[in-house]
C-alpha cells in the first residue's frame, strides 16, 4: 500500500473511533520487526513504512484497527481480555 493512503486511511480511522479530538496523531517509523505501536505516552499511532509498502489495504487496515483498539483500553490491558472485547 502508499504511505500516503495509509496515512489518511490511520487518521480517518483514529477520528471516526474519536482519537484526533483526544489529541493521538500518527506517524510512520522505520521498525521492520513490527507492523504498528500505540505509544500511550505520546499519545501516538505508529506504522512500520517497509511493512505499510509490503502489505495489501486489508492488512494496514486491520494493524491500525489493532492500535486503536489499544489507544482506546488504555495502557496496561496489552492483548488481554479488555482489548480483545475492544
Amino acid at each position: 500500500m502508499k504511505l500516503e493512503e495509509a496515512q489518511k486511511l490511520a487518521i480517518e480511522l483514529m477520528d471516526e473511533h474519536g482519537l484526533i479530538d483526544k489529541r493521538w496523531y500518527f506517524k510512520f517509523d522505520n521498525a521492520v520487526r513490527r507492523f504498528g505501536c500505540c505509544k500511550h505516552r505520546l499519545k501516538c499511532i505508529t506504522l512500520s513504512k517497509k511493512l505499510v509498502a509490503l502489505n495489501d489495504e486489508a492488512q494496514v487496515k486491520d494493524t491500525i484497527l489493532h492500535e486503536i483498539a489499544h489507544a482506546l483500553v488504555g495502557a496496561g490491558h496489552g492483548h488481554d481480555s479488555v482489548w480483545k472485547a475492544k
